[in-house]
């Protein structure tokens, strides 16, 4: 006689990742010490002690993924893509982004992107109020991960965007990148995105994205961040050969093989 199984409680449940990417108080304050010492880090230095203290005293705990926490001159601020934002009292401050992104493809950090990870065309850009060039943009691949939280940006990228580390304003701090090969520190800026079709038509609007800037190695893939999933839908169908996308969930439905 078959048992009854009995049912199934939602805290019963594994979750997909049982050991969460979690960073203690004591642990950030010395990665946060030696940011201080690095000169790339120099503008940031207020904002630097601003957490340390924070984290001493107790008013910030662990940091986990998918928390942020944004500071400028030294407070905690709006995040910089509200309209509440502002760039503090000389209105040139800057912003660190304090959180715990991650980059899990592990698939893409070995390169294997061609058999198991799909791609989509896009124009990438700096933005024009934090100092970006005006009209200047770059079109390029990216890939579609759903085990990223932050976009990759290549150190070339930048180069043909003429980015000036000392004088773009959407360079949010460093930050250790939670990735299948392990944890990495990287420089973040925001930057602006828009998807585009197999025939490069825009299919969004340009939109903020949170960067690491990567360098350019043999293997490293262009991941996508979650703006993405704010402006499209996306489906596979058996096989996984091709990634569906469309701005409307009837755009999507419409291009679905039929079974």
């Amino acid at each position: 006689m078959a048992q009854k199984r009995a049912p199934v409680r939602p805290e019963d449940i594994s979750p997909a990742c049982p050991i969460p990417y979690v960073v203690q108080p004591a642990e950030r304050i010395e990665w946060l010490k030696e940011r201080l010492k690095d000169p790339k880090n120099e503008r940031q230095t207020t904002n630097l002690l601003a957490l340390i203290k924070m984290y001493e005293t107790g008013e910030l705990g662990p940091l986990s993924h998918g928390h942020t926490i944004f500071v400028c001159e030294g407070k905690i601020v709006d995040s910089p893509t509200s309209e509440n934002f502002r760039f503090g009292e000389s209105g040139k401050s800057a912003v660190w982004a304090e959180l715990a992104p991650s980059q899990l493809a592990r698939s893409g950090s070995f390169g294997f992107l061609g058999g198991s990870m799909h791609e989509m065309y896009a124009n990438l850009r700096l933005i024009t109020f934090y100092g970006g060039i005006p009209g200047l943009f770059i079109s390029g691949r990216i890939a579609n991960d759903t085990g990223s939280s932050i976009q990759t940006i290549f150190f070339s990228d930048l180069t043909r965007l003429q980015y000036n580390p000392q004088t773009y304003l959407g360079n949010i701090g460093q930050v250790p990148v939670n990735t299948a090969s392990g944890v990495v520190v990287r420089e973040r800026i925001m930057i602006e995105i828009q998807i585009l079709d197999y025939h490069w038509n825009p299919i969004t609007p340009w939109f903020i994205e949170y960067a690491v800037i990567t360098p350019d190695t043999q293997g490293s893939v262009r991941l996508s961040g979650t703006g993405i999933r704010n402006h499209l839908y996306f489906a596979t169908a058996p096989g996984n050969m091709v990634l569906y996308v469309a701005n409307t969930k009837n755009g999507l439905v419409s291009q679905l093989p039929v079974v």
